[in-house]
């Protein structure tokens, strides 16, 4: 199996038409790029959009569809700043219902792998708390799910996927905003994980950063901005293995350069640029292999 992991796109909409253009040919390159690996799913991992517009859903999913691609996307603080999380139910989660009426959180099991979709952010309140938060309902849901995989015999591998990451992990989460500030009841559950390889995916800072294997076994991956790092992840899973490798975009044609930065520098609000060397990471946080082998 192999799977792509996007992290923050931030495909916003532009009063520019100009904008728009070029915004429309990046990412279609992007998603263009994607496809081109043949993974079996791809995962944006929240701030899909920059104000969860339905304009920017759709014109996203346009965009999309044009590359043979579909997101599964999950929710961030930007994607939850102007609608309720029922109104954008439609554009979340793939091809799996939510667990909950009221949120969009959702797991299921591809080959010997089982994933779970959390919703980690807040509504309409982006520009004044951006942190992360788990609801009690969820974290019920959450411990049910590890019990269900704990009495399995095939499956493993149990991957998380949110928008922010858990506290003093991955780079930068250490400060406010940028983490879950109900880590410790998440990490409380992680640690009930008795079998198999625990695995967090995050977006939400922006930079690649792994942490990881912590004291309970788990590993955390955080993946860059697109439009910050240039990059996206790819992970392929075998029986024996799980790989993660950081793809550097391909901009080598000076048009689609300008594109991407066109993109990037005219993001009206909510978007902030870093410096590419401090946020594209490590070697060490663009890479990893787990032996599967290995308890």
């Amino acid at each position: 199996m192999r799977f792509v992991v996007l992290g923050d796109l931030h495909f916003s909409s532009y009063s520019s038409p100009t904008h728009r253009m070029a915004r429309n040919r990046f990412f279609k390159a992007l998603f263009t790029q994607v496809v081109k690996l043949q993974p079996d799913l791809i995962f944006a991992l929240g701030d899909t959009t920059n104000r969860g517009t339905i304009e920017e859903l759709s014109e996203q999913d346009e965009l999309a569809a044009k590359s043979d691609l579909r997101l599964s996307r999950i929710t961030g603080n930007h994607d939850t700043d102007s609608l309720e999380k029922p109104e954008i139910a439609s554009f979340f989660l793939g091809d799996h219902p939510s667990a909950s009426p009221s949120e969009l959180y959702t797991s299921f099991d591809h080959g010997a792998t089982h994933f779970v979709l959390l919703d980690t952010s807040r509504v309409k309140v982006s520009e004044v708390d951006w942190s992360g938060f788990v609801s009690d309902d969820q974290l019920t849901w959450l411990k049910e799910e590890i019990a269900r995989f704990n009495a399995e015999t095939e499956s493993k591998n149990f991957i998380v996927l949110g928008h922010h990451p858990l506290y003093d992990t991955t780079h930068r989460s250490i400060k406010e905003g940028l983490n879950i500030t109900n880590s410790q009841a998440v990490q409380d559950i992680f640690a009930t994980l008795v079998r198999g390889h625990g695995i967090y995916f995050s977006g939400h800072n922006h930079s690649n950063s792994i942490f990881g294997p912590d004291s309970l076994g788990w590993h955390y991956l955080q993946v860059g901005a697109p439009l910050n790092c240039q990059s996206f992840q790819v992970v392929t899973v075998t029986q024996d293995s799980f790989e993660l490798e950081t793809i550097d975009l391909d901009l080598s044609e000076p048009e689609l350069r300008a594109d991407f930065e066109t993109t990037r520098c005219n993001i009206e609000g909510g978007f902030k640029l870093y410096p590419l060397e401090i946020f594209r990471g490590t070697p060490a946080d663009r890479k990893l292999c787990i032996k599967l082998n290995q308890t």
